[in-house]
């Protein structure tokens, strides 16, 4: 097949220098319906009514049955689980390995029986009428007659299995209990069992509906049911607290230090602020983003609102948007001038682009990366694409949404369009097409979705932006 690309005279100065070393095209298929190509590219396709996975250029099938969700973003581990026609057993494979097949308990759908995240993963299993859990493919926990809140993410792994009236907690290899406390016969309802990163904490009302509480193994209580209040227990990554009463007074339980509460104020605390900074959600399995909470650059004086950045303090504003992009090269956030304004604003780096109606700033797609930014706009009826400060357009789009899909990461950047002879989509400025269907853009990866003559096609690129001369159309 043919795929066509140019490159436009018009440019965007700036440092940097290309690294496009790998281009190739997969195909043809009847249908594909799935891309990504964070840490690793993946795509499903569809050949003669059945379902295929390749991954990193292996195919993988046929299968009756396939599904993966976020299970092939992970950095360090990916899977997927397949099952074939009328069949109930599952089989998974993780890192090129397989497992299984394997009997789902009753109830309980195949895709979330098996649980992956990082460095670790999982799968909850039925066997002789029991359950087992499988970790990693090495450490097999049961049998159990009742398995509850069996978890896995990024700090390990957990779950609940309930033995007669009592109950064991096990995180990362580690059994707690039994639970209730000795003397206590049997608990009403089922335990709240939560975990926020290291921490976890389960709690359960006990037959005298008093409450038990314990935090990463520790007991506390018994609480009686008016001196303590179960919907201030709060987690986080930093630690955890608590409110209770002793004595007819009210105290804070914070990472093990107890601070009695001021009489004359209702009896509130905070766990410290998890660390926004650095909150690049790489790491919680997602793709880069900068987004980021802009409270704690709000100054209020009177009844304006300003944001002090960088030594620098802008304002007044009417109101502010909760979130804002951060990074250690670009800034950027939103705000009204007037309360119930319509008009919308958006700053950069101390400048203002706008005003915005309420239904353009909501289709805007603002994006901020380290070294790039862009945003959406419409004007006097046609869409326009603002990246680095500079104006391209107008352009038709591509999709029935009225948006270009503009997509900014560390290091590439891509959006779609129409014109007269199809759909294009440029990525690095680079211009594919005709025939574009669809398009993502990761790290390392990024991949086209196109369609010749009744057949559909992915190409795979692994690059980084020219940002000493990335043409935009």
């Amino acid at each position: 097949m043919v795929l066509f690309f140019f490159l436009p005279t018009r440019l965007i100065a700036g440092p940097g220098k290309t690294d496009l070393f790998l281009e190739k095209e997969y195909g043809p298929y009847d249908e594909v319906d799935y891309l990504t190509g964070l840490f690793r590219f993946a795509f499903t396709y569809k050949k003669n009514g059945k379902e295929y996975l390749n991954v990193d250029g292996k195919n993988y099938g046929p299968y009756g049955y396939l599904h993966f969700g976020d299970k092939l973003k992970m950095k360090d581990c990916w899977g997927f689980l397949y099952m074939q026609e009328n069949k109930k057993e599952f089989s998974i494979i993780v890192n090129d390995k397989e497992f299984g097949p394997f009997l789902p308990p009753e109830g309980l759908a195949p895709d979330l029986s098996f649980q992956i995240a990082q460095k670790h993963w999982g799968v909850l299993f039925v066997k002789n009428q029991e359950s087992y859990i499988l970790i990693d493919g090495k450490n097999e926990y049961g049998p159990y007659k009742k398995v509850e809140y069996y978890s896995i993410d990024q700090e390990g792994w957990r779950f609940l299995h309930i033995k007669d009236n009592t109950f064991f907690v096990h995180v990362n290899g580690k059994e707690f209990g039994p639970f209730p406390a000795p003397g206590v016969k049997e608990y009403l309802f089922l335990p709240t069992f939560e975990v926020i990163g290291k921490n976890w904490s389960v709690s359960y009302l006990n037959e005298d509906y008093s409450w038990n509480l314990v935090i990463n193994g520790k007991l506390f209580g018994p609480f009686r049911e008016e001196s303590y209040q179960p919907g201030s227990l709060t987690l986080s990554n930093n630690g955890y607290g608590f409110i209770f009463k002793k004595n007819n007074e009210w105290y804070y339980q914070i990472n093990g230090k107890e601070k009695k509460a001021s009489e004359n104020e209702d009896p509130e605390y905070k766990i410290l602020k998890e660390n926004y900074s650095k909150n690049y959600t790489r790491e919680m399995n997602q793709e880069p983003s900068y987004r980021t909470s802009i409270e704690p650059y709000l100054i209020k004086r009177k009844e304006n609102t300003y944001i002090a950045l960088k030594g620098i303090t802008y304002g007044p504003f009417a109101t502010v948007e909760e979130e804002a992009f951060l990074t250690p090269t670009y800034w950027a956030f939103s705000y009204t001038k007037e309360l119930n304004s319509d008009h919308h604003y958006v700053m950069i780096n101390g400048k203002e682009y706008g005003p915005f109606s309420e239904e353009d700033f909501r289709f805007m797609r603002l994006q901020v990366a380290p070294t790039h930014w862009g945003f959406e706009m419409e004007k006097d009826n046609q869409l326009f694409l603002v990246f680095d400060g500079q104006e391209y357009g107008p352009y038709d789009t591509v999709n029935y949404t009225g948006e270009l899909m503009l997509k900014i990461t560390d290091t590439n950047f891509g959006f779609a369009y129409n014109k007269k002879n199809g759909s294009y989509v440029q990525i690095n400025g680079r211009e594919y097409g005709p025939g574009i269907k669809d398009f993502v853009i990761s790290e390392p990866y990024w991949l086209i979705h196109l369609q010749e003559k009744g057949k559909q096609f992915v190409r795979v690129s692994r690059g980084t932006l020219d940002s000493t001369k990335h043409p935009i159309p």
